[in-house]
């Protein structure tokens, strides 16, 4: 889930709507079909590559996803992992399944807004929790969401250089849209976390001081 989101610089729900059919293996990188988003509401979708790299490893990671997902069947109402029961690895169900801790299919029949497909919410919390459990909740500044996994890849691209025409095209922004410079561009230094107030000149107000010392300024806050 984690080096789809960052290889194709998607929201998290983007990511959770992937179909079993939408993503393709091939010996150097996966092809990766995105549908509808919330950019382009119409459209036959376009597929992109992700070339594996060492620190990704994103053809060992969706080939070991599809075969786990190959083992698996929906849960019965009396049978986790029924031997004749509906495949998990079928073309049009959703790539990303809720399991459980013994790596079975989570049951859904009470998710009814998403059926089987997860919600962008629990992207987050996964991402949130992950990134908890490496001391790295907050980066510049900023708290670590599922968004982080939009964000980041652009600012590395922007690291890199790569042209806005082409971050456009790679995280489905609009063609002359300036969010991927404007607003998901996040280099260290550029958000501004020092506890600088311009307030702290100001003397803290005690109502027992006497209004008119002596030589000394009126206590503040001098308007209400």
């Amino acid at each position: 889930m984690l080096v789809l989101q960052y290889g194709m610089l998607y929201r998290s729900v983007d990511v959770t709507n992937l179909l079993v059919k939408q993503v393709r293996i091939d010996h150097d990188g996966i092809f990766v079909h995105t549908m509808l988003t919330k950019t382009r509401r119409k459209g036959i979708g376009f597929w992109r590559f992700i070339r594996d790299r060492p620190d990704l490893q994103v053809v060992t990671r969706v080939r070991a996803w599809l075969a786990d997902l190959r083992e698996l069947n929906e849960p019965s109402d009396t049978e986790q992992n029924p031997a004749d029961g509906t495949p998990a690895y079928r073309p049009n169900a959703p790539l990303l399944r809720a399991i459980t801790t013994k790596g079975e299919l989570t049951r859904r029949k009470n998710a009814r807004k998403r059926g089987l497909f997860l919600s962008g919410r629990t992207v987050n919390d996964v991402v949130k929790a992950r990134s908890k459990n490496i001391g790295l909740s907050e980066i510049n500044g900023l708290k670590v969401t599922s968004h982080s996994l939009r964000a980041g890849p652009n600012t590395d691209l922007v690291d890199a250089e790569v042209p806005l025409e082409e971050r456009n095209r790679a995280g489905d922004w609009s063609p002359g849209s300036t969010l991927s410079d404007d607003v998901y561009n996040r280099p260290d230094g550029s958000i501004n976390i020092s506890k600088h107030d311009p307030f702290d000149a100001i003397p803290i107000y005690d109502p027992l001081a006497d209004p008119h010392p002596a030589g000394g300024p009126s206590p503040g806050p001098a308007a209400a």
